[in-house]
């Protein structure tokens, strides 16, 4: 009696996602199994439609364009598992969230990282701390040199030229000149 609850484990059932932008449907339960993907970026209107396939009783799934283009998804051996995997198509659109945008081609064949390299993010407060470093090591610097000036004494002035004067008494240029 269990065996009547139970599914039979072979049986596959369509399925749809919407992954970074791409809805992929998987549908193994369609008569020629297929994965199918599509950009949601790059569409900017379409519809997916069930239509009967004649006599055969097979129904198709298929994407409708603006343009008219029709461009068959899967084809299915009953309407009620078509219409089962338009509905979960219909589910995974409903559930996706986020921009859908198209990313350049030259942007989606390389890895893209997870942080920008430059512009706003976190790490602002690091750069005011850096500045501020940078800052102080300046004015710790023009510090030690102005320490670092010679002092004028009974041994000589500044261009370290022996004079007969003391400090601090003035002199003309000629005198001061006469020492080189």
């Amino acid at each position: 009696m269990n065996n009547v609850w139970k599914k039979p484990a072979n049986t596959y059932e369509s399925s749809a996602k919407v992954v970074d932008g791409n809805l992929i449907i998987s549908m193994p339960d369609a008569v020629n199994p297929v994965v199918w993907r599509m950009e949601l970026g790059s569409i900017k209107a379409s519809a997916l439609e069930v239509r009967s396939q004649g006599e055969s009783g097979q129904h198709m799934l298929f994407l409708k364009t603006p343009k008219g283009d029709v461009h068959d998804i899967a084809p299915f051996a009953n309407r009620e598992l078509a219409v089962q995997a338009l509905m979960r198509v219909s589910h995974a659109l409903q559930g996706a969230h986020g921009n859908m945008s198209a990313a350049p081609v030259a942007i989606a064949a390389q890895e893209v990282p997870s942080s920008p390299a430059f512009g706003k993010s976190g790490g602002s407060g690091y750069k005011w701390l850096l500045a501020l470093g940078g800052l102080f090591v300046v004015i710790i610097l023009f510090a030690y040199l102005g320490s670092l000036t010679p002092t004028t004494g009974s041994q000589g002035n500044a261009a370290g030229v022996q004079t007969d004067k003391e400090a601090g008494t003035p002199q003309s240029a000629d005198e001061l000149l006469r020492g080189f």
